[in-house]
């Protein structure tokens, strides 16, 4: 399922290209587990707040009892694999978290340690990846070290622990929980259109649809249909079959925005609210031959993540004028 991002102001919905797994299991609401999670100067209580979402009681509280406090865990990793964790945090401004890889165990990984400085409220500490270069367990450990290997968390101080991610790539993706000794997967992630939608949208006047939104983590841009033809790459036009792959501009943070029209005219698509295009006669879009269409992000072909926040989505039951489609066919304002 997409996720919502928690970021202040509009929510933004964020779909996944490729799936994930979590290799930390017991990654949320069991802290306290001993048997699981490692820890030093620290007690835990678990489900005692409020977590990133702002609505699920989800978030362990920790609370800071002796020096040189940390949690930790054993993560199976395998050889040539590169390894990202991520952790949910909140805790008193100006403290630090630092979330690192770190050679105990029976593998091996090459890391640097990775801090944030906390502001207050909830934070996801990403991106922190590991090299493996044996087998076996490695140990993700979260502490209060900084940039000089200075513990800034002292006794008293509370801080919130939420979800915590480990998985194969050297990004990471949004959050995927896993309750309990199995690991979890999240599969892509689709936007659909439902076909008794479709059919209330595709009558004789055709109808219009404009996505906004901004690449996240680089990638590309894909309208496409159930059978995998392509409607339009961003800054490009495409009408492959089937089994074809193309590839547009690498995004990396642009936001923008596409809008195409089928029906009562032809097929017709602007992007970025450039001039109106129409589409070749192998069609980059037949709604009447397609059962839903799919809008996302894409790989690259190679496994890079490829990551999009959706501002909005819209669809009208008419088909567009060229002056509408580049009027709909912005970013976000």
């Amino acid at each position: 399922q997409p996720a919502w991002d928690w970021s202040s102001g509009r929510r933004r919905l964020l779909i996944e290209a490729a799936p994930a797994t979590n290799l930390c299991t017991y990654s949320r609401g069991a802290f306290s587990n001993g048997t699981v999670w490692a820890r030093a100067g620290m007690s835990v209580s678990d489900g005692a707040a409020i977590g990133p979402d702002g609505l699920s009681q989800t978030a362990s509280m920790i609370t800071i009892t002796g020096s040189s406090a940390y949690m930790m865990r054993w993560i199976n990793v395998t050889a040539g694999q590169t390894v990202t964790a991520a952790q949910w945090v909140k805790g008193p401004a100006g403290k630090k978290v630092r979330v690192w890889w770190w050679n105990a165990g029976t593998a091996s990984v090459t890391a640097t340690m990775k801090y944030v400085t906390l502001t207050g409220g909830w934070q996801r500490l990403t991106n922190q990846s590991a090299t493996v270069s044996t087998s076996g367990t490695v140990a993700l450990r979260i502490d209060g070290g900084d940039e000089s290997n200075l513990d800034t968390w002292v006794v008293g101080d509370t801080l919130y622990f939420d979800n915590t991610q480990a998985e194969v790539g050297s990004s990471s993706t949004s959050d995927i929980v896993c309750p309990g000794s199995a690991t979890v997967i999240r599969t892509a992630d689709d936007v659909r259109l439902s076909a008794a939608a479709l059919a209330q949208i595709t009558g004789a006047g055709g109808c219009t649809i404009a996505l906004r939104a901004t690449s996240k983590t680089g990638g590309w841009i894909l309208v496409g249909a159930v059978n995998k033809t392509i409607l339009a790459d961003y800054g490009m036009l495409r009408s492959d079959g089937a089994t074809a792959v193309w590839f547009g501009t690498p995004l990396g943070g642009t936001a923008f925005g596409i809008a195409f029209t089928a029906g009562g005219g032809g097929r017709r698509v602007s992007i970025g609210g450039g001039s109106v295009q129409a589409a070749a006669t192998s069609a980059l879009l037949d709604l009447a031959d397609e059962t839903d269409i799919r809008i996302g992000a894409r790989q690259d072909g190679i496994g890079a993540v490829s990551q999009l926040f959706v501002d909005e989505l819209v669809v009208w039951p008419f088909a567009g004028s060229d002056a509408g489609l580049q009027s709909q066919a912005r970013a976000w304002a």
